[in-house]
């Protein structure tokens, strides 16, 4: 099982394609993979009333599974907003080897954002775009980038962690 694509969805959700200088800096398979789902990922209108998280929340976990993760360890929760929208959650199990004895990890981040006018942007915002080493999109940098530091370089836990998408 390949569970570093694995992690590699998770990091780049998190916003680690933005760590090399530039995207024609890759050229190792995961790095592009990376980048064809970072771009993917931004092109979807998460916002509140546009019904798209539940399509990203489905996304993720085939890529999640692709990368190894047993679908016992992948779960979609769909559920209904408050406002009556049908948005979904996504939990992936990170199995640990037991080593460290410790307890799990839970690890958080969102698939919603704050809604793009593309009349308010310099640039689509539904388009990953890269200028001078900067990537530009709707949520293409957010708080949850400083996650994904622990994540590079085939990390490999100790203990189970438990990483939650939410809508």
């Amino acid at each position: 099982m390949n569970k570093t694509f694995g992690v590699l969805v998770f990091a780049l959700i998190c916003g680690i394609a933005g760590a090399q200088d530039k995207s024609s800096d890759y050229t190792q398979d995961y790095q592009l993979k990376a980048l064809e789902i970072y771009a993917h990922s931004i092109s979807l209108r998460t916002a509140e009333g546009h019904g798209l998280v539940p399509l990203m929340a489905e996304y993720l976990a085939e890529q999640f599974a692709a990368g190894g993760f047993p679908g016992s360890d992948i779960h979609v929760l769909p559920f209904t907003a408050r406002n009556g929208e049908q948005i979904a959650g996504l939990v992936v199990r990170y199995r640990g080897d037991g080593s460290s004895g410790k307890k799990p990890v839970a690890l958080m981040a969102h698939m919603d954002v704050v809604d793009a006018l593309p009349e308010d942007w310099e640039r689509d915002p539904f388009t990953l775009i890269e200028e001078n080493g900067y990537f530009f999109g709707r949520g293409s940098y957010d708080a949850d980038h400083d996650v994904s530091k622990a994540q590079r370089g085939g990390f490999h836990p100790d203990a189970r962690s438990h990483h939650h998408f939410h809508g």
